[in-house]
């Protein structure tokens, strides 16, 4: 049986866990958005999740955090944790090598903590982030956080040893195979009169192999090019992306009625929303003997959302599909924030107040608990919101 099969249980983590520091996880979490460039709203997919130290504050942050995992021990602690954070539960047990997720429901896709190699071959790693590529959609961003080889090797320990808060004492032995890239490590614990030992091994390897991987499997770091339409109340945004065989169109609208907590790039004065900053987003792919098709469905598409009354009847409708999607799910508050700006556009006074009141007591709430940190103008942002509320 592989090794990973049994690894990750309660010794698992009561041997890690204390290794990470809350505020270092949220800093982790916290640039990992940044990285991705996913605002508020998004989808994504933390895979591996372990017990959900990343999962969990990826949902206080605003985006629709899913995660999966292997290890069924480790599940049932993030799902206590999100429970504890009054967070959605949206977790699956799954190898990373067949996720049961449908293709392209994903904004971003997130591996962290060196679980790339722990397959060991090639193949199975390769089969991973095909799977990985598979859920998100066209233009969705994967972030890969991993050791490379000649950064490990520098300064390679073939023995180490530490103790833990509780008193627990660590012994780690290693053996690096230069041929295979293998290191094989056994840790010893010592905790009183309990004592345990776990084995594993993990392939390292150069940045040059991971990328050769990254691109089999189908990822490339091409930017592509974004362009602006201002109009009144919003910006309209089109990011071309060329892919083998064509284009892919990514499409959004960013209004400009919405509150925000942050401000978006700008430039001569104009804003430059990316499409990850927009309210309501698309995409169609074009490919290369049907360009000018993707380019009407492409206008069309802006046309069907230019009447803001077509915009709120699809806030209130709840609807997600697959030609548009936006701000987090129904209830939500940031959907209620949509909807309240929306709403107080077209003149509707009384849904106005209420989605906005019900989106400024949630995020009060978050500020007083503390359960979403300091971030600068977050509490400037949430006072503005509760003004809006009670003079529309």
């Amino acid at each position: 049986m592989p090794w990973w099969r049994h690894y990750f249980d309660e010794a698992f983590f009561r041997l890690h866990e204390p290794l990470f520091p809350e505020e270092e996880s949220r800093r982790e979490a916290g640039a990992i958005l940044e990285l991705m460039g996913l605002p508020a709203g998004a989808r994504i997919l933390d895979a591996p999740c372990g017990w959900g130290r990343h999962t969990v504050l990826f949902g206080e942050a605003g985006v629709e955090a899913f995660g999966a995992d292997l290890s069924v021990t480790l599940l049932e602690r993030a799902a206590r944790a999100l429970t504890a954070a009054g967070s959605p539960i949206r977790l699956a047990a799954a190898d990373l090598r067949a996720l049961p997720f449908r293709d392209g429901v994903f904004d971003g896709v997130a591996n962290v903590f060196t679980s790339l190699g722990l397959f060991v071959d090639d193949a199975e790693d390769l089969r991973a982030l095909r799977e990985a590529r598979r859920v998100l959609r066209p233009g969705g961003r994967f972030l890969l956080e991993t050791m490379h080889r000649d950064e490990v090797i520098a300064a390679y320990a073939e023995r180490d040893a530490w103790t833990l808060p509780d008193g627990t004492q660590v012994e780690m032995r290693r053996r690096f195979d230069p041929v295979s890239g293998v290191s094989r490590e056994v840790m010893r614990w010592r905790r009183g009169s309990q004592t345990g030992e776990k084995r594993h091994a993990l392939r390292l390897r150069t940045a040059t192999e991971i990328d050769a991987l990254l691109r089999a499997a189908g990822f490339d770091d091409s930017a592509g090019r974004t362009f602006w339409r201002h109009l009144g109340d919003r910006v309209e945004v089109l990011h071309c992306k060329a892919h083998r065989g064509g284009l892919t169109l990514e499409l959004g609208i960013w209004f400009r009625f919405v509150p925000r907590p942050y401000p978006v790039p700008e430039r001569d004065g104009r804003e430059r929303p990316g499409e990850f900053h927009c309210d309501i987003r698309g995409n169609v792919h074009a490919w290369s003997d049907d360009l000018e098709s993707a380019g009407r469905e492409s206008a069309l598409w802006f046309a069907r959302w230019r009447p803001l009354a077509v915009v709120l009847r699809w806030l209130q409708d709840g609807s997600r599909s697959d030609d548009a999607f936006g701000w987090g799910s129904p209830g939500s508050p940031l959907h209620q924030t949509l909807t309240g700006g929306a709403a107080r556009e077209v003149g509707d006074v009384e849904l106005a107040r209420g989605q906005l009141a019900l989106a400024a007591a949630y995020y009060r709430g978050q500020l007083e608990e503390r359960t979403r940190s300091p971030e600068p103008g977050w509490e400037a942002w949430v006072e503005a919101l509760e003004t809006d509320a009670a003079r529309v």
